[in-house]
């Protein structure tokens, strides 16, 4: 695509990456968290948390005319992990409604494979809807490629 440039990520990519990211959850991140709304905010409050393997730190954004577009979160290790920023951000976000969350988490844990160590993971790939279906998707899977090898 003309004028694409895929680039890393800087923290000044934060807000617009957690927009991209968390602005319209998967059916699977709405059952764990129970409703929209909560899955949404979670998304963006991993993205926005330091050190979080789905933060900015793994990820790469599809820039168009100045604008972040798509963004790619890939790396060595991406898997989710309880640490006390996440288990706050949790609280934060889902209060005591944790409690009929946690089966939901549990059992995705179980059926989670595990990654082989050294091997490259996509953690989420994401494209603007405005955006969709031109190519950039692709292209950040290309470059993803590109920078695992």
């Amino acid at each position: 695509m003309e004028g694409l440039v895929i680039r890393r990520a800087t923290p000044a990519d934060l807000d617009r990456i957690a927009e991209i990211v968390g602005g319209v959850p998967g059916r699977e991140a709405v059952a764990i968290a129970g409703c929209e709304e909560a899955a949404r905010a979670f998304g963006m409050g991993l993205v926005k948390l330091p050190g979080s393997p789905q933060g900015w730190e793994h990820s790469s954004v599809a820039e168009l005319d100045g604008r972040a577009v798509g963004v790619v979160q890939a790396g060595e290790d991406l898997s989710f992990r309880v640490t006390w920023p996440t288990v706050r951000l949790v609280l934060r976000t889902f209060g005591l409604g944790i409690i009929p969350v946690w089966p939901r988490y549990q059992a995705r844990q179980r059926v989670e494979p595990a990654t082989p160590a050294g091997s490259w993971y996509i953690g989420e790939l994401d494209v603007d809807p405005e955006y969709q279906n031109r190519g950039i998707g692709g292209a950040l899977l290309d470059h993803t490629e590109q920078e695992a090898h």
